[in-house]
């Protein structure tokens, strides 16, 4: 079998048929649809049933609810396609996706494959073509072009971060998304992608976009909130552990993405119905932590950059302009 498509599925009723629709119409048809039930209290579990039983291509997991990490690691466990492919369970696939990818593999064999989206707004969609060059990257090539902005450059350019849009071997796949710490719950796709992208040997890059991410605000990862602020520094580790940090400078690219990271759950904290004085003793205490500190010393952005902007307002402990930022996101 070439595919495993994977579908988390949590509280998307209103846009799941068209989802797994767009799995069971394409025009290549070798493949496996898992779709894992998170727990989801809406009419999800009885819509995955029943594809099921109308298409032997369809498995159903049902399991208490875990959150994203947890559910494709369930998913994972039970795939048994050459390459896996991650789609949300409010998005969608164009009908030649998996076709696309199959004579990508068929002609290369590449460890990752990966295609452009669309952003699926409500009144209008918005194409986004990879930032990668199109064609065959071995390692080499990988190693010259995509290491330098793996995980962060000092610009503040990264690898494209997301699990969706793209096929991975399953072996590969499988291991890394297995080692994922199921509390990272806001960037976990990166912890996915970039340590498949250091162990892959090769790549395939499509110049065409396959996939539609919709913006829907209820789903399982496009929902806002109060981030964990240990999450950033889990993140790190966890690249640490996956990525050689002895080889280029991913050590400083993984400070660069921390300070990033940081700054981003920081500022989702004045999004807590609490009082702001409280707020500001948490933040100050979260920067307090010595991974923390020794990252923003040792984090180094261009001049002026979004990256040394969040830096110096982290490490002076700015919390007007942070709160301002968070406000007008």
């Amino acid at each position: 079998m070439k595919f495993s498509v994977i579908v988390p599925v949590y509280n998307v009723e209103r846009f799941l048929r068209q989802c797994v629709e767009s799995v069971l119409n394409q025009s290549c048809g070798d493949f496996e649809l898992i779709l894992v039930d998170d727990g989801s209290p809406d009419n999800c579990p009885r819509i995955c049933d029943e594809y099921a039983l109308k298409d032997g291509r369809v498995k159903v997991i049902h399991k208490t609810n875990g959150g994203l990490v947890s559910a494709r690691k369930a998913g994972c466990v039970v795939a048994v396609g050459e390459y896996v492919v991650c789609l949300d369970g409010d998005d969608y696939i164009a009908p030649n996706c998996l076709d696309s990818f199959a004579k990508a593999i068929d002609a290369y064999s590449p460890d990752i494959c990966l295609c452009g989206f669309y952003k699926a707004y409500a009144e209008n969609e918005v194409k986004c073509l990879p930032f990668e060059n199109a064609g065959f990257y071995d390692k080499e090539t990988i190693e010259k072009h995509i290491y330098p902005y793996l995980i962060e450059n000092k610009y503040g350019r990264y690898f494209s971060a997301s699990i969706w849009a793209k096929a991975f071997r399953r072996e590969i796949y499988t291991e890394y998304q297995t080692s994922v710490d199921s509390r990272i719950k806001i960037g976990e796709d990166q912890c996915v992608v970039k340590p498949c992208v250091f162990r892959a040997e090769s790549l395939y890059v499509i110049d065409e976009c396959l996939y539609y991410y919709r913006q829907n605000d209820e789903s399982m990862t496009k929902s806002k909130g109060v981030f964990d602020l240990s999450v950033p520094k889990l993140i790190a580790n966890h690249f640490e552990k996956e990525i050689d940090v002895s080889s280029f400078d991913f050590q400083a690219q993984i400070y660069r993405h921390a300070v990033h990271d940081l700054f981003n759950a920081v500022a989702s904290q004045f999004n807590a119905k609490r009082d702001e004085k409280e707020i500001r003793r948490i933040i100050r205490q979260t920067l307090s932590d010595e991974y923390y500190k020794k990252a923003l010393k040792e984090s180094r952005f261009a001049f002026l950059s979004k990256g040394w902007l969040a830096r110096k307002a982290l490490k002076n402990k700015m919390f007007c302009l942070i709160k301002a930022y968070n406000d007008r996101r």
